[in-house]
């Protein structure tokens, strides 16, 4: 941009310099025409110089307004160089400050890459975890049922024990009511032969024992 505002006033003092040249011309041409068209005459012609001082003022005007143009145009151009040369040190901190932040972006990018790898390694750990679950569930399920059967087999044999138990408390009472049986079987005779031992001890038991049992009477007599 402030190239081409320099750009710009200088076409405007070329542009000035061009047309006082043609000016100049114009006036010397026509100088040059007055004076021939009075040559022939003696006496010296008059010169009008009121167009040329007329187009002097002008001219003189024109380039007041295009210094004056020029002037504004360089305090802008100075303006503007002053602002160029802050946005240019300002550029400058800003490429600096973008050169550390790529760094800082390489290095993010570097442990992201990083980061990215380690993830991708959990992740294949966490696969193989999951399949090592789900075998142990498998395992797992499979020694429960087993556990299932056994706690069964152990109280098909825990009710079998106590059938048996109550079989085996059956029987014993059975063998303690026949032993009881035998025992009262027994108790009589008992009784009998102590009664006979007792009785036989004596004739006259003798004698009774053989009329209770026997229904005779016996006659004991004394050996001479």
């Amino acid at each position: 941009m402030l190239n081409h505002l320099k750009s710009h006033a200088l076409s405007y003092s070329l542009a000035a310099a061009v047309i006082l040249f043609f000016i100049g011309q114009a006036m010397i041409s026509n100088l040059k025409n007055e004076t021939n068209a009075f040559a022939p005459e003696p006496v010296e012609a008059a010169i009008d110089v009121a167009p040329a001082a007329g187009f002097q003022v002008v001219l003189e005007q024109k380039n007041l307004d295009l210094i004056a143009e020029n002037d504004q145009l360089n305090a802008q151009y100075d303006l503007l160089n002053g602002q160029y040369g802050r946005l240019h040190k300002s550029n400058y901190k800003l490429n600096q400050e973008n050169g550390h932040l790529h760094n800082a972006n390489f290095i993010l990018n570097r442990e992201n890459g990083d980061l990215h790898e380690a993830n991708f390694t959990l992740n294949q750990e966490n696969s193989h975890l999951h399949q090592t679950n789900g075998e142990l569930n498998k395992e797992n399920q499979q020694l429960q049922e087993q556990i299932q059967r056994l706690q069964e087999i152990i109280k098909e044999k825990e009710d079998l024990t106590q059938s048996q138990k109550r079989e085996l408390g059956q029987q014993h009472q059975q063998l303690a009511a026949y032993a009881r049986a035998i025992d009262a079987m027994n108790a009589p005779k008992k009784e009998v032969k102590q009664t006979v031992q007792k009785k036989t001890k004596t004739d006259a038991g003798l004698v009774q024992l053989a009329k209770e049992t026997l229904g005779v009477d016996v006659t004991v007599k004394e050996c001479q």
